[in-house]
Protein backbone atom coordinates (compact mmCIF):
# COMPACT_ATOMS: atom_id res chain seq x y z
CA UNK A 1 0.00 0.00 0.00
CA UNK A 2 1.15 3.52 -0.73
CA UNK A 3 1.96 5.96 2.04
CA UNK A 4 1.53 9.37 0.49
CA UNK A 5 3.91 12.10 1.68
CA UNK A 6 1.23 14.79 1.44
CA UNK A 7 -0.90 13.27 4.21
CA UNK A 8 0.23 14.69 7.55
CA UNK A 9 0.12 12.86 10.85
CA UNK A 10 -2.51 15.31 11.98
CA UNK A 11 -4.65 14.45 8.98
CA UNK A 12 -4.24 10.74 9.65
CA UNK A 13 -5.38 11.19 13.22
CA UNK A 14 -8.26 13.39 12.17
CA UNK A 15 -9.58 10.82 9.74
CA UNK A 16 -9.33 8.09 12.33
CA UNK A 17 -11.17 10.19 14.88
CA UNK A 18 -13.79 11.90 12.78
CA UNK A 19 -14.56 9.67 9.82
CA UNK A 20 -18.05 8.26 10.09
CA UNK A 21 -19.71 10.90 12.24
CA UNK A 22 -23.45 10.41 12.01
CA UNK A 23 -25.67 13.21 10.77
CA UNK A 24 -26.97 13.82 14.28
CA UNK A 25 -23.59 14.39 15.90
CA UNK A 26 -21.73 17.66 16.36
CA UNK A 27 -18.28 17.60 14.84
CA UNK A 28 -15.56 19.98 15.96
CA UNK A 29 -12.57 19.76 13.64
CA UNK A 30 -9.95 22.48 13.53
CA UNK A 31 -7.96 21.93 10.34
CA UNK A 32 -4.50 23.26 9.66
CA UNK A 33 -4.08 25.82 6.89
CA UNK A 34 -3.28 23.16 4.27
CA UNK A 35 -6.17 20.93 5.34
CA UNK A 36 -9.93 21.09 4.76
CA UNK A 37 -13.02 19.52 6.22
CA UNK A 38 -14.81 17.32 3.67
CA UNK A 39 -18.31 16.23 4.66
CA UNK A 40 -20.11 13.63 2.58
CA UNK A 41 -23.83 12.95 2.88
CA UNK A 42 -24.34 9.37 1.78
CA UNK A 43 -27.80 8.29 0.62
CA UNK A 44 -29.20 5.14 -0.96
CA UNK A 45 -30.92 5.80 -4.30
CA UNK A 46 -34.41 4.48 -3.63
CA UNK A 47 -37.84 5.95 -4.18
CA UNK A 48 -40.16 6.29 -1.21
CA UNK A 49 -42.23 3.13 -1.23
CA UNK A 50 -44.90 1.23 0.63
CA UNK A 51 -43.43 -2.04 -0.62
CA UNK A 52 -41.18 -4.35 1.34
CA UNK A 53 -39.13 -5.49 -1.65
CA UNK A 54 -36.61 -2.98 -3.01
CA UNK A 55 -37.53 -0.17 -0.63
CA UNK A 56 -33.91 0.01 0.54
CA UNK A 57 -34.86 0.21 4.20
CA UNK A 58 -32.77 -2.82 5.13
CA UNK A 59 -29.45 -1.18 4.19
CA UNK A 60 -28.26 -0.10 7.62
CA UNK A 61 -24.55 -0.94 7.70
CA UNK A 62 -21.96 1.20 5.88
CA UNK A 63 -18.40 0.27 4.85
CA UNK A 64 -16.04 2.91 3.45
CA UNK A 65 -12.40 3.75 2.88
CA UNK A 66 -10.27 6.59 1.50
CA UNK A 67 -7.89 5.91 -1.41
CA UNK A 68 -5.56 8.09 -3.46
CA UNK A 69 -6.59 9.28 -6.92
CA UNK A 70 -5.25 6.05 -8.47
CA UNK A 71 -7.23 3.80 -6.16
CA UNK A 72 -4.40 2.86 -3.81
CA UNK A 73 -5.06 2.66 -0.09
CA UNK A 74 -3.36 5.64 1.55
CA UNK A 75 -1.98 4.04 4.68
CA UNK A 76 -2.10 0.91 6.82
CA UNK A 77 -3.16 3.27 9.60
CA UNK A 78 -6.38 4.06 7.73
CA UNK A 79 -8.20 0.74 7.67
CA UNK A 80 -11.58 -0.10 6.23
CA UNK A 81 -14.24 1.62 8.30
CA UNK A 82 -17.69 0.23 9.06
CA UNK A 83 -20.51 1.67 11.10
CA UNK A 84 -24.23 1.55 11.67
CA UNK A 85 -26.11 3.73 9.17
CA UNK A 86 -29.83 3.36 9.70
CA UNK A 87 -30.34 6.83 8.19
CA UNK A 88 -29.15 5.98 4.66
CA UNK A 89 -32.57 6.65 3.18
CA UNK A 90 -32.51 10.25 4.38
CA UNK A 91 -28.74 10.90 4.36
CA UNK A 92 -25.89 9.61 6.54
CA UNK A 93 -22.99 11.98 7.13
CA UNK A 94 -19.30 11.07 7.22
CA UNK A 95 -16.58 13.67 7.68
CA UNK A 96 -12.88 13.67 6.80
CA UNK A 97 -9.98 16.09 7.22
CA UNK A 98 -8.01 16.00 3.96
CA UNK A 99 -5.19 17.88 2.25
CA UNK A 100 -6.10 20.79 -0.02
CA UNK A 101 -5.19 20.40 -3.66
CA UNK A 102 -5.25 16.60 -3.56
CA UNK A 103 -7.68 14.23 -5.26
CA UNK A 104 -9.04 11.20 -3.43
CA UNK A 105 -11.28 8.27 -4.18
CA UNK A 106 -13.72 7.42 -1.40
CA UNK A 107 -15.45 4.05 -1.76
CA UNK A 108 -18.72 3.04 -0.08
CA UNK A 109 -20.66 -0.18 0.38
CA UNK A 110 -23.99 -0.41 2.26
CA UNK A 111 -25.90 -3.57 3.15
CA UNK A 112 -28.29 -5.14 5.61
CA UNK A 113 -26.48 -5.88 8.87
CA UNK A 114 -28.32 -9.22 9.07
CA UNK A 115 -26.99 -10.40 5.71
CA UNK A 116 -23.96 -12.74 5.76
CA UNK A 117 -23.74 -13.21 2.00
CA UNK A 118 -21.12 -10.48 1.42
CA UNK A 119 -17.53 -10.07 2.54
CA UNK A 120 -15.68 -6.77 2.06
CA UNK A 121 -11.88 -6.76 2.05
CA UNK A 122 -9.48 -3.92 2.86
CA UNK A 123 -9.34 -2.76 -0.77
CA UNK A 124 -13.14 -2.55 -1.05
CA UNK A 125 -13.56 -5.73 -3.05
CA UNK A 126 -16.83 -7.53 -2.36
CA UNK A 127 -17.22 -11.30 -2.62
CA UNK A 128 -20.73 -12.70 -2.97
CA UNK A 129 -21.78 -16.02 -1.45
CA UNK A 130 -24.84 -17.20 -3.36
CA UNK A 131 -25.62 -20.15 -1.10
CA UNK A 132 -28.93 -19.56 0.62
CA UNK A 133 -32.64 -19.09 0.09
CA UNK A 134 -34.51 -17.53 -2.78
CA UNK A 135 -36.70 -14.43 -2.21
CA UNK A 136 -34.22 -12.99 0.29
CA UNK A 137 -34.65 -9.20 0.48
CA UNK A 138 -31.78 -8.87 2.99
CA UNK A 139 -29.42 -9.30 0.03
CA UNK A 140 -30.29 -5.81 -1.22
CA UNK A 141 -27.14 -3.63 -1.14
CA UNK A 142 -25.65 -0.41 -2.55
CA UNK A 143 -22.24 0.94 -3.61
CA UNK A 144 -20.43 3.97 -5.00
CA UNK A 145 -16.95 5.44 -5.40
CA UNK A 146 -16.62 9.21 -5.63
CA UNK A 147 -13.66 11.30 -6.76
CA UNK A 148 -13.11 14.30 -4.52
CA UNK A 149 -10.64 17.09 -5.33
CA UNK A 150 -10.20 19.14 -2.17
CA UNK A 151 -10.30 22.87 -2.84
CA UNK A 152 -11.36 23.88 0.66
CA UNK A 153 -14.07 22.93 3.12
CA UNK A 154 -16.61 20.97 1.10
CA UNK A 155 -19.99 19.28 1.30
CA UNK A 156 -20.42 16.40 -1.14
CA UNK A 157 -23.62 14.45 -1.86
CA UNK A 158 -23.09 10.76 -2.55
CA UNK A 159 -25.87 8.64 -4.05
CA UNK A 160 -25.34 4.89 -3.71
CA UNK A 161 -26.61 2.56 -6.45
CA UNK A 162 -27.38 -1.14 -6.46
CA UNK A 163 -24.70 -3.30 -8.09
CA UNK A 164 -27.26 -6.04 -8.67
CA UNK A 165 -29.86 -6.97 -11.21
CA UNK A 166 -33.12 -8.15 -9.70
CA UNK A 167 -34.89 -11.05 -11.46
CA UNK A 168 -38.62 -11.38 -10.81
CA UNK A 169 -41.33 -13.79 -11.91
CA UNK A 170 -45.03 -12.94 -11.73
CA UNK A 171 -48.20 -14.83 -12.52
CA UNK A 172 -51.20 -13.03 -14.06
CA UNK A 173 -54.46 -12.97 -12.12
CA UNK A 174 -56.14 -15.44 -14.47
CA UNK A 175 -53.13 -17.73 -14.39
CA UNK A 176 -52.92 -17.73 -10.58
CA UNK A 177 -56.66 -18.16 -10.08
CA UNK A 178 -56.71 -21.00 -12.60
CA UNK A 179 -53.87 -22.78 -10.83
CA UNK A 180 -55.58 -22.46 -7.45
CA UNK A 181 -58.87 -23.73 -8.90
CA UNK A 182 -57.07 -26.78 -10.24
CA UNK A 183 -55.59 -27.54 -6.83
CA UNK A 184 -52.15 -25.92 -7.20
CA UNK A 185 -51.33 -23.16 -4.72
CA UNK A 186 -47.66 -22.26 -5.02
CA UNK A 187 -45.99 -21.50 -1.70
CA UNK A 188 -42.24 -21.71 -2.46
CA UNK A 189 -39.89 -21.06 -5.37
CA UNK A 190 -36.36 -21.96 -6.42
CA UNK A 191 -34.17 -20.34 -9.07
CA UNK A 192 -31.00 -21.29 -10.93
CA UNK A 193 -28.93 -18.66 -12.75
CA UNK A 194 -25.92 -19.53 -14.87
CA UNK A 195 -22.75 -17.43 -14.74
CA UNK A 196 -23.45 -14.77 -12.16
CA UNK A 197 -20.39 -12.78 -11.07
CA UNK A 198 -19.16 -13.37 -7.53
CA UNK A 199 -16.69 -10.49 -7.15
CA UNK A 200 -17.17 -6.72 -7.38
CA UNK A 201 -14.42 -4.12 -7.30
CA UNK A 202 -16.17 -1.12 -5.77
CA UNK A 203 -13.52 1.34 -6.98
CA UNK A 204 -13.74 0.36 -10.67
CA UNK A 205 -17.24 -1.11 -10.68
CA UNK A 206 -15.96 -4.14 -12.57
CA UNK A 207 -17.05 -7.71 -11.78
CA UNK A 208 -15.41 -11.11 -12.19
CA UNK A 209 -15.33 -14.83 -11.28
CA UNK A 210 -18.74 -16.03 -12.51
CA UNK A 211 -20.36 -19.18 -11.19
CA UNK A 212 -23.69 -20.97 -11.49
CA UNK A 213 -26.13 -19.99 -8.76
CA UNK A 214 -28.93 -21.93 -7.11
CA UNK A 215 -31.11 -20.18 -4.57
CA UNK A 216 -32.94 -22.82 -2.54
CA UNK A 217 -36.70 -23.09 -1.98
CA UNK A 218 -38.21 -20.32 0.09
CA UNK A 219 -41.64 -18.77 0.62
CA UNK A 220 -42.80 -16.61 -2.28
CA UNK A 221 -43.13 -12.87 -1.62
CA UNK A 222 -46.39 -11.73 -0.05
CA UNK A 223 -46.74 -8.51 -2.03
CA UNK A 224 -47.66 -8.01 -5.67
CA UNK A 225 -45.22 -7.59 -8.53
CA UNK A 226 -45.87 -4.49 -10.66
CA UNK A 227 -44.67 -4.54 -14.27
CA UNK A 228 -45.67 -2.88 -17.53
CA UNK A 229 -46.13 -6.03 -19.59
CA UNK A 230 -48.14 -4.51 -22.45
CA UNK A 231 -45.95 -1.42 -22.89
CA UNK A 232 -48.74 1.11 -22.39
CA UNK A 233 -46.89 2.97 -19.65
CA UNK A 234 -49.08 1.61 -16.83
CA UNK A 235 -47.85 -1.17 -14.60
CA UNK A 236 -50.09 -4.18 -14.15
CA UNK A 237 -50.31 -6.27 -10.98
CA UNK A 238 -49.01 -9.85 -10.90
CA UNK A 239 -48.77 -12.52 -8.21
CA UNK A 240 -45.14 -12.55 -7.08
CA UNK A 241 -43.62 -16.02 -7.59
CA UNK A 242 -39.87 -15.40 -7.33
CA UNK A 243 -37.32 -12.66 -6.59
CA UNK A 244 -33.53 -12.80 -6.48
CA UNK A 245 -30.47 -10.55 -6.76
CA UNK A 246 -27.40 -11.36 -8.87
CA UNK A 247 -24.26 -9.56 -10.05
CA UNK A 248 -24.51 -9.56 -13.87
CA UNK A 249 -21.27 -10.88 -15.35
CA UNK A 250 -20.81 -7.97 -17.77
CA UNK A 251 -17.21 -7.91 -18.94
CA UNK A 252 -16.62 -4.22 -19.76
CA UNK A 253 -17.66 -1.80 -17.02
CA UNK A 254 -19.97 -4.12 -15.11
CA UNK A 255 -22.85 -1.72 -15.76
CA UNK A 256 -24.01 -2.52 -19.29
CA UNK A 257 -26.80 -4.89 -20.26
CA UNK A 258 -25.99 -8.59 -20.66
CA UNK A 259 -27.89 -11.89 -20.63
CA UNK A 260 -28.16 -14.94 -18.35
CA UNK A 261 -29.76 -18.35 -18.50
CA UNK A 262 -32.31 -19.07 -15.78
CA UNK A 263 -34.68 -21.79 -14.58
CA UNK A 264 -37.38 -21.70 -11.90
CA UNK A 265 -39.34 -24.23 -9.85
CA UNK A 266 -42.62 -23.30 -8.17
CA UNK A 267 -43.91 -25.74 -5.58
CA UNK A 268 -47.01 -26.13 -3.39
CA UNK A 269 -47.00 -27.43 0.16
CA UNK A 270 -45.69 -30.98 0.42
CA UNK A 271 -48.31 -33.50 -0.67
CA UNK A 272 -50.60 -30.89 -2.23
CA UNK A 273 -49.61 -31.12 -5.87
CA UNK A 274 -46.66 -31.32 -8.20
CA UNK A 275 -44.14 -28.51 -8.70
CA UNK A 276 -44.09 -26.48 -11.90
CA UNK A 277 -40.79 -25.88 -13.73
CA UNK A 278 -40.15 -22.86 -15.94
CA UNK A 279 -37.06 -22.90 -18.13
CA UNK A 280 -38.11 -22.88 -21.79
CA UNK A 281 -37.27 -19.58 -23.49
CA UNK A 282 -35.16 -18.35 -20.59
CA UNK A 283 -31.70 -19.16 -21.93
CA UNK A 284 -30.79 -15.52 -22.65
CA UNK A 285 -32.88 -13.12 -20.59
CA UNK A 286 -31.59 -9.53 -20.35
CA UNK A 287 -30.21 -8.30 -17.04
CA UNK A 288 -28.49 -5.08 -16.02
CA UNK A 289 -27.05 -3.51 -12.89
CA UNK A 290 -29.60 -1.47 -10.95
CA UNK A 291 -32.47 -2.71 -13.16
CA UNK A 292 -35.28 -5.21 -12.65
CA UNK A 293 -35.94 -8.02 -15.13
CA UNK A 294 -39.61 -9.06 -14.93
CA UNK A 295 -40.85 -12.36 -16.35
CA UNK A 296 -44.62 -12.10 -16.23
CA UNK A 297 -47.70 -13.73 -17.74
CA UNK A 298 -49.11 -17.25 -17.84
CA UNK A 299 -46.63 -19.28 -15.84
CA UNK A 300 -48.57 -22.02 -14.02
CA UNK A 301 -51.45 -23.13 -16.24
CA UNK A 302 -51.99 -24.32 -19.80
CA UNK A 303 -49.53 -23.31 -22.48
CA UNK A 304 -46.89 -21.12 -20.89
CA UNK A 305 -46.99 -17.59 -22.33
CA UNK A 306 -44.90 -14.86 -20.75
CA UNK A 307 -43.15 -11.61 -21.53
CA UNK A 308 -39.75 -10.42 -20.32
CA UNK A 309 -39.38 -6.72 -19.57
CA UNK A 310 -36.47 -4.73 -18.18
CA UNK A 311 -37.18 -1.53 -16.32
CA UNK A 312 -35.28 0.88 -14.05
CA UNK A 313 -37.89 0.49 -11.30
CA UNK A 314 -35.21 0.79 -8.64
CA UNK A 315 -34.92 4.46 -9.59
CA UNK A 316 -38.20 5.27 -11.33
CA UNK A 317 -40.99 4.23 -9.04
CA UNK A 318 -44.15 5.45 -10.78
CA UNK A 319 -46.86 3.64 -8.85
CA UNK A 320 -46.11 4.98 -5.37
CA UNK A 321 -48.18 7.76 -3.80
CA UNK A 322 -47.61 8.61 -0.15
CA UNK A 323 -49.88 11.68 -0.07
CA UNK A 324 -53.10 11.01 1.81
CA UNK A 325 -55.17 13.89 0.35
CA UNK A 326 -56.25 13.50 -3.27
CA UNK A 327 -58.32 15.95 -5.31
CA UNK A 328 -61.83 14.58 -5.88
CA UNK A 329 -62.13 16.02 -9.38
CA UNK A 330 -65.06 18.32 -8.62
CA UNK A 331 -64.28 20.66 -5.71
CA UNK A 332 -62.91 24.13 -6.52
CA UNK A 333 -61.96 26.56 -3.75
CA UNK A 334 -60.75 30.10 -4.33
CA UNK A 335 -57.47 30.53 -2.44
CA UNK A 336 -56.60 33.43 -0.15
CA UNK A 337 -54.16 36.12 -1.27
CA UNK A 338 -51.08 37.35 0.61
CA UNK A 339 -48.11 39.31 -0.73
CA UNK A 340 -49.85 39.46 -4.11
CA UNK A 341 -49.81 35.65 -4.37
CA UNK A 342 -52.50 33.03 -4.26
CA UNK A 343 -51.69 30.89 -1.20
CA UNK A 344 -52.23 27.33 -2.41
CA UNK A 345 -52.69 24.99 0.54
CA UNK A 346 -55.09 22.38 -0.86
CA UNK A 347 -55.70 20.47 -4.06
CA UNK A 348 -59.05 22.20 -4.51
CA UNK A 349 -57.36 25.60 -4.45
CA UNK A 350 -54.88 24.57 -7.14
CA UNK A 351 -57.73 23.13 -9.20
CA UNK A 352 -59.49 26.50 -8.95
CA UNK A 353 -56.45 28.23 -10.46
CA UNK A 354 -56.20 25.60 -13.20
CA UNK A 355 -59.85 26.10 -13.99
CA UNK A 356 -59.53 29.92 -14.15
CA UNK A 357 -56.89 29.62 -16.87
CA UNK A 358 -55.41 32.96 -15.79
CA UNK A 359 -53.42 34.23 -12.83
CA UNK A 360 -55.62 37.29 -12.24
CA UNK A 361 -52.43 39.33 -11.79
CA UNK A 362 -51.26 37.14 -8.87
CA UNK A 363 -48.28 34.87 -8.31
CA UNK A 364 -48.73 31.30 -7.04
CA UNK A 365 -47.27 30.14 -3.72
CA UNK A 366 -47.48 26.37 -3.20
CA UNK A 367 -47.53 25.68 0.53
CA UNK A 368 -48.11 21.90 0.65
CA UNK A 369 -47.49 18.76 -1.37
CA UNK A 370 -50.51 18.35 -3.63
CA UNK A 371 -51.97 15.26 -5.33
CA UNK A 372 -54.32 16.09 -8.19
CA UNK A 373 -55.74 12.56 -8.41
CA UNK A 374 -54.56 11.87 -11.97
CA UNK A 375 -57.28 14.17 -13.33
CA UNK A 376 -56.96 15.89 -16.68
CA UNK A 377 -56.62 19.67 -17.11
CA UNK A 378 -56.35 21.91 -20.14
CA UNK A 379 -53.56 24.09 -18.74
CA UNK A 380 -52.41 27.10 -20.79
CA UNK A 381 -52.84 29.45 -17.82
CA UNK A 382 -52.43 33.06 -18.89
CA UNK A 383 -49.63 35.09 -17.25
CA UNK A 384 -51.43 38.42 -17.17
CA UNK A 385 -49.11 40.77 -15.26
CA UNK A 386 -45.45 41.58 -14.70
CA UNK A 387 -43.24 40.23 -11.91
CA UNK A 388 -45.28 37.06 -11.36
CA UNK A 389 -43.91 33.65 -10.42
CA UNK A 390 -44.77 30.09 -9.48
CA UNK A 391 -42.95 29.43 -6.20
CA UNK A 392 -43.16 25.84 -5.04
CA UNK A 393 -41.42 26.52 -1.73
CA UNK A 394 -39.81 23.09 -2.06
CA UNK A 395 -43.11 21.22 -2.46
CA UNK A 396 -44.34 18.62 -4.97
CA UNK A 397 -47.37 18.66 -7.25
CA UNK A 398 -48.13 15.18 -8.56
CA UNK A 399 -50.56 13.15 -10.65
CA UNK A 400 -52.16 15.40 -13.23
CA UNK A 401 -52.54 15.24 -17.00
CA UNK A 402 -52.42 18.08 -19.52
CA UNK A 403 -54.10 17.48 -22.87
CA UNK A 404 -55.82 19.22 -25.79
CA UNK A 405 -59.43 20.35 -25.59
CA UNK A 406 -59.92 19.82 -29.31
CA UNK A 407 -57.14 18.33 -31.37
CA UNK A 408 -58.36 20.11 -34.52
CA UNK A 409 -58.52 23.65 -33.06
CA UNK A 410 -55.36 25.41 -34.23
CA UNK A 411 -55.92 28.63 -32.28
CA UNK A 412 -55.56 26.86 -28.93
CA UNK A 413 -54.59 23.22 -29.23
CA UNK A 414 -51.36 23.28 -31.19
CA UNK A 415 -49.48 23.72 -27.85
CA UNK A 416 -49.92 21.86 -24.55
CA UNK A 417 -48.41 23.06 -21.27
CA UNK A 418 -49.39 24.31 -17.83
CA UNK A 419 -48.89 27.95 -18.88
CA UNK A 420 -49.74 29.75 -22.12
CA UNK A 421 -46.62 30.97 -23.88
CA UNK A 422 -47.63 31.93 -27.41
CA UNK A 423 -49.11 35.28 -26.29
CA UNK A 424 -46.82 35.75 -23.31
CA UNK A 425 -46.82 39.45 -22.48
CA UNK A 426 -44.56 39.35 -19.41
CA UNK A 427 -41.49 37.59 -18.14
CA UNK A 428 -42.17 34.74 -15.69
CA UNK A 429 -40.29 32.65 -13.09
CA UNK A 430 -40.81 29.08 -11.90
CA UNK A 431 -38.76 28.03 -8.89
CA UNK A 432 -38.27 25.54 -6.05
CA UNK A 433 -40.86 23.00 -7.15
CA UNK A 434 -41.12 19.34 -8.19
CA UNK A 435 -43.68 17.88 -10.57
CA UNK A 436 -44.07 14.10 -10.28
CA UNK A 437 -46.09 11.59 -12.31
CA UNK A 438 -47.43 14.25 -14.67
CA UNK A 439 -48.00 14.24 -18.42
CA UNK A 440 -48.46 16.62 -21.35
CA UNK A 441 -50.03 14.87 -24.32
CA UNK A 442 -50.53 16.83 -27.55
CA UNK A 443 -52.54 15.01 -30.20
CA UNK A 444 -52.92 18.06 -32.44
CA UNK A 445 -52.55 17.26 -36.13
CA UNK A 446 -52.10 20.24 -38.44
CA UNK A 447 -53.21 20.26 -42.04
CA UNK A 448 -50.97 23.19 -42.88
CA UNK A 449 -47.98 21.93 -44.83
CA UNK A 450 -45.59 24.60 -43.50
CA UNK A 451 -46.53 24.30 -39.81
CA UNK A 452 -44.19 22.89 -37.20
CA UNK A 453 -46.62 22.40 -34.35
CA UNK A 454 -47.80 19.89 -31.80
CA UNK A 455 -45.67 21.46 -29.05
CA UNK A 456 -45.58 19.79 -25.62
CA UNK A 457 -43.97 20.72 -22.28
CA UNK A 458 -45.03 20.31 -18.67
CA UNK A 459 -44.58 24.04 -17.91
CA UNK A 460 -44.82 25.63 -21.38
CA UNK A 461 -45.67 24.02 -24.69
CA UNK A 462 -44.11 27.06 -26.29
CA UNK A 463 -42.58 30.42 -25.32
CA UNK A 464 -42.93 33.24 -27.80
CA UNK A 465 -43.48 37.01 -28.01
CA UNK A 466 -39.91 37.91 -26.99
CA UNK A 467 -40.30 37.13 -23.29
CA UNK A 468 -37.92 35.48 -20.78
CA UNK A 469 -38.93 32.55 -18.60
CA UNK A 470 -36.60 31.52 -15.77
CA UNK A 471 -36.58 28.04 -14.22
CA UNK A 472 -34.68 27.64 -10.95
CA UNK A 473 -34.56 24.37 -8.98
CA UNK A 474 -37.42 22.84 -10.94
CA UNK A 475 -37.68 19.05 -11.04
CA UNK A 476 -39.76 16.94 -13.40
CA UNK A 477 -39.83 13.34 -12.17
CA UNK A 478 -41.71 10.54 -13.95
CA UNK A 479 -43.03 12.88 -16.63
CA UNK A 480 -44.57 11.64 -19.88
CA UNK A 481 -44.66 13.90 -22.94
CA UNK A 482 -45.94 13.46 -26.48
CA UNK A 483 -46.26 15.83 -29.41
CA UNK A 484 -45.06 16.27 -32.96
CA UNK A 485 -42.32 18.88 -33.28
CA UNK A 486 -41.07 20.57 -30.13
CA UNK A 487 -41.34 18.24 -27.13
CA UNK A 488 -39.42 18.92 -23.89
CA UNK A 489 -40.02 18.27 -20.21
CA UNK A 490 -39.82 21.96 -19.28
CA UNK A 491 -40.53 23.68 -22.62
CA UNK A 492 -41.49 22.32 -26.02
CA UNK A 493 -40.58 25.24 -28.29
CA UNK A 494 -38.65 28.49 -27.73
CA UNK A 495 -39.44 30.89 -30.55
CA UNK A 496 -37.33 33.50 -32.30
CA UNK A 497 -37.76 37.26 -31.79
CA UNK A 498 -35.80 37.36 -28.52
CA UNK A 499 -37.72 34.66 -26.60
CA UNK A 500 -35.38 33.35 -23.92
CA UNK A 501 -35.28 30.47 -21.42
CA UNK A 502 -32.91 30.41 -18.43
CA UNK A 503 -32.57 27.06 -16.65
CA UNK A 504 -30.48 26.63 -13.48
CA UNK A 505 -30.31 23.75 -10.98
CA UNK A 506 -33.11 21.85 -12.69
CA UNK A 507 -33.58 18.11 -13.08
CA UNK A 508 -35.47 15.73 -15.34
CA UNK A 509 -35.58 12.17 -14.04
CA UNK A 510 -37.29 8.99 -15.24
CA UNK A 511 -39.06 10.74 -18.10
CA UNK A 512 -40.57 9.25 -21.25
CA UNK A 513 -40.64 11.59 -24.26
CA UNK A 514 -42.04 10.51 -27.63
CA UNK A 515 -43.47 12.15 -30.74
CA UNK A 516 -45.67 11.46 -33.75
CA UNK A 517 -44.04 9.05 -36.15
CA UNK A 518 -44.08 8.97 -39.90
CA UNK A 519 -44.47 12.64 -40.72
CA UNK A 520 -41.89 15.04 -42.11
CA UNK A 521 -43.11 17.61 -39.55
CA UNK A 522 -41.76 15.55 -36.64
CA UNK A 523 -38.53 16.25 -34.75
CA UNK A 524 -37.00 18.36 -31.98
CA UNK A 525 -37.46 16.26 -28.86
CA UNK A 526 -35.17 17.06 -25.90
CA UNK A 527 -35.02 16.08 -22.26
CA UNK A 528 -35.45 19.68 -21.08
CA UNK A 529 -36.22 21.76 -24.18
CA UNK A 530 -37.46 20.44 -27.51
CA UNK A 531 -36.92 23.07 -30.19
CA UNK A 532 -34.62 26.06 -29.45
CA UNK A 533 -34.98 28.79 -32.04
CA UNK A 534 -34.77 31.51 -29.41
CA UNK A 535 -32.12 31.64 -26.66
CA UNK A 536 -31.67 28.77 -24.18
CA UNK A 537 -29.13 28.99 -21.33
CA UNK A 538 -28.73 25.94 -19.04
CA UNK A 539 -26.44 25.59 -16.02
CA UNK A 540 -25.98 23.13 -13.14
CA UNK A 541 -28.76 20.85 -14.35
CA UNK A 542 -29.26 17.18 -15.18
CA UNK A 543 -31.33 14.77 -17.26
CA UNK A 544 -31.10 11.14 -16.18
CA UNK A 545 -32.82 7.75 -16.33
CA UNK A 546 -34.93 9.15 -19.15
CA UNK A 547 -36.02 7.55 -22.42
CA UNK A 548 -36.40 9.68 -25.55
CA UNK A 549 -37.86 7.74 -28.45
CA UNK A 550 -38.61 10.01 -31.39
CA UNK A 551 -38.90 10.43 -35.14
CA UNK A 552 -36.71 13.31 -36.41
CA UNK A 553 -38.73 13.72 -39.61
CA UNK A 554 -36.80 16.11 -41.85
CA UNK A 555 -35.16 17.85 -38.88
CA UNK A 556 -32.16 15.55 -38.65
CA UNK A 557 -31.05 13.11 -35.97
CA UNK A 558 -29.42 15.89 -33.94
CA UNK A 559 -32.88 17.29 -33.25
CA UNK A 560 -33.41 14.37 -30.82
CA UNK A 561 -31.23 14.89 -27.74
CA UNK A 562 -30.90 14.14 -24.03
CA UNK A 563 -30.97 17.83 -23.09
CA UNK A 564 -32.02 20.17 -25.94
CA UNK A 565 -32.94 19.41 -29.54
CA UNK A 566 -30.09 20.27 -31.94
CA UNK A 567 -27.66 20.70 -29.03
CA UNK A 568 -24.86 18.92 -30.91
CA UNK A 569 -25.38 20.50 -34.33
CA UNK A 570 -23.91 23.74 -35.61
CA UNK A 571 -27.28 24.91 -36.85
CA UNK A 572 -28.41 26.70 -33.73
CA UNK A 573 -26.03 29.21 -32.12
CA UNK A 574 -28.48 30.34 -29.43
CA UNK A 575 -28.07 27.37 -27.07
CA UNK A 576 -25.62 27.61 -24.18
CA UNK A 577 -25.20 24.61 -21.84
CA UNK A 578 -22.45 24.42 -19.25
CA UNK A 579 -20.09 21.48 -19.12
CA UNK A 580 -21.45 20.22 -15.79
CA UNK A 581 -24.93 19.79 -17.28
CA UNK A 582 -23.64 18.09 -20.42
CA UNK A 583 -21.47 15.65 -18.46
CA UNK A 584 -24.18 14.83 -15.92
CA UNK A 585 -26.73 14.19 -18.66
CA UNK A 586 -24.65 12.26 -21.20
CA UNK A 587 -22.27 10.08 -19.18
CA UNK A 588 -22.88 6.40 -18.53
CA UNK A 589 -24.29 6.96 -15.06
CA UNK A 590 -26.97 9.27 -16.45
CA UNK A 591 -28.48 6.10 -17.91
CA UNK A 592 -30.51 7.93 -20.55
CA UNK A 593 -31.77 6.13 -23.63
CA UNK A 594 -32.15 8.02 -26.92
CA UNK A 595 -33.82 6.03 -29.70
CA UNK A 596 -33.98 7.58 -33.20
CA UNK A 597 -36.90 6.15 -35.16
Amino acid sequence: MNKLPFLSATAVSAILIFAGCSSSEDTDISPRSNEAIVSLEVQADVAASTRAISDGSGANKLFYRVFDKDGNAISDDLPLKQENASDLLTGHKVTFQLIKGQTYKIAFWAQNSACTAYSVDDNMNVTVDYSGANNDETRDAFFKTVDVTVTGDMNVDVTLKRPFAQINVGSSANDWDGAVASGLTVTTSTVTVKDAATKLNIITGKVSDPEDVTYTASAIPAESLLADADGDGTKEKFKYLSMCYILPDEATTGASKTTVSTAFTFAPETGKGNPVTLNEGLQAIPVQRNYRTNIVGRILTGEVNFKVTVDPDFICNREVDLLTNVWDGKTYTEPSVADNAYQINTEAELAWVFNQRKLNRHSLSINNNLNMGNHEFYGRINVDAANLELNGNGHTICFFKLANNDSSNHSEDYSVGLFKGDALSYDFTVKDIQFKDVSAINNYVTTRWFAAEGFSGILFGDIQNGRTVTFSNVKIHDGELYGTCGVGSLVGFVAANNAKVIIDKCEVKCGILTNREGTYKSGYVGGMVGRPVGTVNITNSKVWNTMIKADPGLRGKASIDEIVGDRTSNYNKTVSIDEATVNASTNEEANNMVIIL
